[in-house]
């Protein structure tokens, strides 16, 4: 994800959500020995398995909407 312009965001979680983040995080990590993810690529990475399930295609450079300024 290094290539993408990634924007910071910053938001509170329940410990137990957090707590599952984490168990998903190992999981990942045993799966696939060698992979370094921070607590940061385990939520993009669940984000996005979750906005796909719900049918919302990856965003692309083309395809991505606009920030909308404040």
């Amino acid at each position: 994800m290094a290539d993408q312009n990634l924007v910071p965001v910053g938001f509170r979680l329940p410990q137990a959500l957090l707590d599952r983040v984490d168990a998903f995080g190992e999981k990942l990590a045993q799966q696939t020995p060698g992979l370094t993810a921070r607590r940061s690529d385990v939520i993009r990475i669940l984000l996005e398995r979750a906005l796909m399930a719900e049918g919302l295609p990856a965003a692309t450079e083309t395809t991505k909407p606009k920030r909308s300024k404040k």
